[in-house]
C-alpha cells in the first residue's frame, strides 16, 4: 500500500514555465524540486495497481481541462509555502468530483492551485519571492492525468507512476 496523488500536468509552453519558476525557487531557496501541477485528488491510500486501474478510468471520463491562474498566495502549509490560485470552473470541479467518486476519496474543500516552491518560509522571504516573479502563465490547459507516488516524506523523491491522455 502507497499513498497516490492525481496531477494535472501543464501542456507545452506553461509547463517549461513554471518548471523554470519552481526550478529557481529551489535552488535558490535550497527546496525540494518537483513538477509543476495542479492536484486533482492528493493523499489516496490503495495499491499501486488499484490506482493506476482508477486512474485509468478516470481519464476516460474526462474531457480536456484547463483553467485560468489569478493571485499569488502563501501559506504557513509547507506545499502550499507560494502558490497561484486558479480557477475553479465547471470543468474542473466536475472533474474533481468524478475523482472523489472513483477513489472514494473524502476530501472537504477544492481550492485549485499550482504550487511554486514547498518549504518553511518567513512572511518577508514569501514576499521577496512574489516580487521577484516577473511572470507566469495565465490560461493553462490539461491534456493527461498523472497518477504519483507521493509516500516518501522527501518531495524530491515523489514519482509518476502512470499518464493517461484525456479524450
Amino acid at each position: 500500500m502507497s499513498t497516490y496523488s492525481i496531477w494535472l500536468v501543464p501542456s507545452g509552453g506553461e509547463y517549461k514555465e513554471f518548471a523554470e519558476i519552481i526550478e529557481n525557487f529551489s535552488s535558490k531557496y535550497l527546496a525540494p524540486k518537483f513538477e509543476p501541477h495542479l492536484t486533482l485528488i492528493g493523499g489516496w491510500q490503495g495499491n499501486k495497481k488499484q490506482a493506476i486501474s482508477k486512474t485509468k478510468k478516470l481519464a476516460s471520463l474526462l474531457l480536456p481541462l484547463g483553467t485560468v491562474a489569478r493571485a499569488i498566495g502563501h501559506t504557513e502549509d509547507i506545499h502550499k509555502a507560494l502558490f497561484i490560485n486558479c480557477d475553479n470552473n465547471e470543468r474542473l470541479a466536475n472533474a474533481h468530483l468524478i475523482a472523489k467518486m472513483i477513489f472514494n476519496h473524502k476530501e472537504e474543500k477544492y481550492l485549485p492551485h499550482i504550487s511554486l516552491i514547498y518549504g518553511k518560509f518567513n512572511k518577508k522571504e514569501k514576499l521577496g519571492m512574489i516580487k521577484s516573479l516577473k511572470k507566469y502563465p495565465k490560461l493553462l490547459k490539461f491534456n493527461s492525468i498523472c497518477l504519483f507516488d507521493v509516500e516518501n516524506k522527501d518531495e524530491g523523491k515523489w514519482f509518476k507512476v502512470s499518464e493517461f491522455k484525456v479524450k
